[in-house]
């Protein structure tokens, strides 16, 4: 399947686009060329005519696309609403060819994640920068879909980290960013215990390897419009992950 991988150089595109290749025939839009040898075009996200000449021609389309951030976590507002809100709106509108949409949101578009267990449909409240314009973004991709008849698949990702460093960690559990934000640099025989909720039970990151047989299965299984959970928790301590199983015949196979 020709399969366009929108921010496929980011941090989440590092850890799936080598999968992703080895399964269809990707190509790539961002600003940096990715390390994986695909089809590339360079440009912006928030381009309309840069994305209507990456979409041509494409099956389906992932948007993994996300506003930088700095040493402290933090989004800049403008350019979170430009690559969270109207990138996916544009992407949307622009994929003509494509049968199946997947957008990459984060769990971040719930606050007090690691306070409280959340329903699979739980509304998003979360009203930071990052979170507020991840759950923006979700509502204006889902317009959009709605007004093309595109099948539309948000997977909502909590904690990604490289295979080799899971489940270790390498910012602080109160003052890093979120959980779809966390950059997982440590040694694979790190000993620091991967993120916690408040109450100290473990919670499981999400293994590349993982999110990758996620993404391929969501691909896989269009199916209307819907909003999935994805964690590498197995104990459904954070959220409700029965009807992501269900619809992706998927769960995390590195778990603690």
């Amino acid at each position: 399947m020709r399969l366009l991988v929108i921010g496929g150089a980011g941090y989440v595109g590092r850890l799936v686009l080598p999968g992703l290749a080895a399964r269809h025939q990707v190509r790539v839009l961002d600003l940096r060329r990715p390390d994986t040898d695909c089809e590339y075009v360079a440009g912006s996200a928030t381009d309309p005519d840069v994305l209507a000449e990456a979409c041509a021609g494409m099956a389906a389309v992932v948007h993994m696309a996300m506003a930088p951030t700095n040493a402290r976590g933090e989004t800049d507002l403008g350019t979170a609403f430009d690559v969270h809100v109207k990138s996916p709106y544009l992407t949307v509108r622009a994929a003509r060819d494509a049968g199946h949409l997947v957008f990459v949101s984060s769990l971040s578009v719930h606050r007090d994640l690691r306070v409280r267990t959340l329903a699979a449909d739980e509304p998003a409240d979360a009203t930071d920068p990052y979170g507020l314009t991840k759950r923006l973004g979700e509502q204006a991709a889902t317009a959009a879909a709605g007004e093309t008849g595109k099948a539309l698949t948000i997977l909502r990702l909590a904690w990604p980290t490289p295979d080799a460093s899971w489940p270790a960690w390498q910012v602080g559990l109160d003052d890093g960013p979120g959980p779809g934000r966390t950059y997982a640099t440590a040694e694979p025989d790190d000993p620091r215990p991967p993120v916690r909720m408040r109450d100290g039970r473990p919670l499981a990151a999400l293994a590349a390897s993982d999110l990758t047989a996620a993404l391929l299965a969501a691909l896989d299984r269009p199916d209307g419009v819907r909003t999935l959970p994805l964690t590498g928790d197995t104990t459904d301590t954070v959220i409700d992950m029965a009807p992501t199983r269900a619809a992706l015949g998927w769960s995390p196979t590195r778990r603690l």
